[in-house]
This record gives C-alpha cells, sequence and structure tokens, in this order.
C-alpha cells in the first residue's frame, strides 16, 4: 500500500514516467482546490482503467477539442495516451 493510494486525482508521478493508454469513461465537473482557501469548478475526466480523475487543464481541454472536437461528450468511449510533461514555468 502507498500513501498515493488516497489520492482522488492522478498525478504525473503516478504514472512512473510510462505512457498509459486509457478509455475515457465520463467527465464531471467537480469543486477542486487548487490552493488553500480557493475553491474552483473543473472538469475532471474519468477512465475505465483506473479509479483516478485527472483535472484537466486548459493545454489539456485544448487537446481533447482538437482530437474530438467542441462536444465535451463525444471524448467519452476515446481511448487516449496519458504522459506526465514537465511544466515549463
Amino acid at each position: 500500500m502507498q500513501w498515493s493510494d488516497w489520492d482522488k486525482y492522478l498525478r504525473g508521478e503516478h504514472l512512473g514516467g510510462a505512457r498509459r493508454v486509457v478509455t475515457i469513461a465520463e467527465i464531471t465537473i467537480e469543486e477542486v482546490h487548487a490552493s488553500a482557501g480557493v475553491a474552483e469548478e473543473k472538469p475532471v475526466l474519468w477512465f475505465r482503467e483506473s479509479k483516478k480523475g485527472l483535472i484537466l487543464s486548459p493545454i489539456n481541454r485544448r487537446t481533447l477539442a482538437s482530437l474530438f472536437g467542441d462536444d465535451a461528450g463525444a471524448c467519452v468511449g476515446k481511448r487516449v495516451t496519458l504522459e506526465a510533461v514537465p511544466s515549463t514555468g
């Protein structure tokens, strides 16, 4: 058992440096806390192969829109490859 087993959302380190092909099961809008005391609603992708969801960044949303169109529901059932990419900030 690992502490990260209790994380609800995917982080780069959960991928262990590998790429994972997953199937999008659903998209939800969830209240997340990016910083202490600040709540935001963000879209979250959930996958058939994982219990953890992926909070979508603006870049990830644009990538999905370029792949599957502007209708968010169109990506449900599609397979995508997850890969952790270091931020350039």
